[in-house]
């Protein structure tokens, strides 16, 4: 069988190459298909601040997440969650003193306690409903869309004993 392509045939095959690869990755989240940026100057940590004083809070984990790249012109008008342990933690955005952009948040931890010690209601993070094996996400949601932007590995900060 003999096969006979045109060049008009074959210039539309390869400018909808073309188009195709030059679309942003598109990454689902949940039920969400966001576009998927990488970052190259991204740094995320966490540190653990304990209480001074004795109730059923454990602990609270602040997350931080700090680029010097993030010039996305949808920044500002995004509403920004943490990805990561299977929940979801909603991101405040600033610029930091460096200049960077930082998101930062926190999440609780809660334990059982003896009788007589006073018990805090416990706020925690909502599920994300994901497995993402270790991994953490940026995510953006802004009226046009969302982004989300993959986080390296987690640095541990020392944790803060509050006197």
């Amino acid at each position: 069988m003999k096969v006979n392509f045109s060049v008009s045939g074959l210039v539309a095959i390869c400018a909808l190459a073309l188009w195709i690869g030059c679309q942003p990755a598109q990454l689902l989240i949940g039920e969400r298909s966001c576009e998927a940026a990488k970052w190259e100057r991204i740094a995320f940590s966490t540190q653990d601040v304990l209480p001074g004083v004795e109730s059923n809070l454990r602990a609270t984990r602040h997350y931080v997440v700090r680029s010097s790249e993030a010039n996305d012109n949808r920044l500002p008008e995004s509403n920004w969650l943490l990805m990561t342990d299977s929940v979801q933690i909603p991101m405040g955005m600033r610029l930091n003193a460096e200049g960077e952009v930082q998101w930062s948040g926190s999440r609780n931890f809660y334990g059982e306690v003896r009788p007589g010690v006073p018990v805090l209601e416990n706020e925690g993070p909502e599920p994300s409903g994901l497995n993402l094996q270790g991994e953490s996400w940026l995510i953006g949601t802004h009226e046009s869309g969302c982004l989300a932007v993959p986080l390296p590995a987690v640095q541990i900060l020392e944790t803060i004993a509050a006197p």
